[in-house]
């Protein structure tokens, strides 16, 4: 079978192969050829700023409090904030030499990011990186930061607003109704767009890699029966993940 792995490709470039696999997120192209009455992911009601700090800019105190691996959640007027000891730039483990990762749920910007351009019709048309986040959203960002997250959270935070080094997602959810048609499928992202909150998004996409090879493996003569098999082994599952994630939403995000 021909196919094509990841490859970059240029502006009008054809390509030809047996069948296709829409790896390709929540705005998704493929999505909107195999499902054009339903193309575009849902906004979710709410963004999540995310950011990582080395951890030696931070107060030497905290250091010891932060195990790797290890994830922290706190909750406040201002939202849900998750922060994550990892690995820092060179791979070190050892206190000091490592990054600390954080999510900010916040659900209060949707008329900015409406007047931003960043929601068109209910539709997430980018994120908000660095430098396109305003002046006066930073300075309320910290304000916020200061006045809801306790010292050692706050002081994470504080370095990225004022390095302008977080990027503000909007969250987004898509439920499927169909993964396949004919010779073309989708997996991931572009096939199920979930709450980061499920803590599934990556291991369902797993799956399904797993579960196309799977179904490829058991009808290597028919495409379109893999596929269709693919399908009914995946959607019912990622369905209901999705499903579980919207709890989150409707508490959270649409308030």
């Amino acid at each position: 079978m021909n196919h094509l792995l990841g490859l970059p490709v240029e502006e009008e470039q054809t390509f030809k192969g047996d069948f296709l696999i829409g790896a390709d997120g929540y705005r998704s192209m493929v999505r909107r050829y195999l499902n054009p009455d339903k193309p575009f992911a849902d906004y979710a009601g709410y963004l999540v700023w995310v950011g990582k700090v080395d951890e030696e800019l931070l107060p030497k105190k905290d250091w010891k409090k932060r195990q790797l691996s290890s994830a922290y959640f706190n909750n406040s007027a201002a939202g849900t904030l998750t922060t994550a000891v990892m690995p820092g730039l060179k791979g070190g483990i050892n206190p000091g030499q490592r990054w600390i990762g954080f999510c900010w749920f916040d659900n209060s910007r949707n008329h900015l990011l409406s007047e931003l351009g960043v929601l068109k019709g209910g539709i997430a048309q980018n994120s908000l990186y660095g430098e396109a986040i305003p002046d006066s959203l930073l300075e309320e960002l910290s304000q916020t930061s200061q006045a809801n997250w306790n010292k050692e959270d706050d002081a994470i935070l504080q370095i990225a607003i004022k390095d302008r080094s977080l990027i503000g997602a909007p969250v987004n959810e898509y439920i499927p109704n169909i993964l396949s048609k004919g010779r073309i499928a989708m997996i991931g992202d572009a096939a199920h767009t979930m709450s980061p909150m499920t803590g599934a998004g990556f291991n369902d996409s797993l799956d399904d890699t797993v579960a196309i090879m799977g179904s490829i493996k058991q009808y290597p003569n028919s495409i379109t029966k893999a596929l269709g098999e693919y399908q009914s082994r995946r959607l019912y599952v990622v369905r209901q993940d999705v499903l579980g994630g919207q709890g989150f939403n409707r508490s959270f995000g649409r308030l």
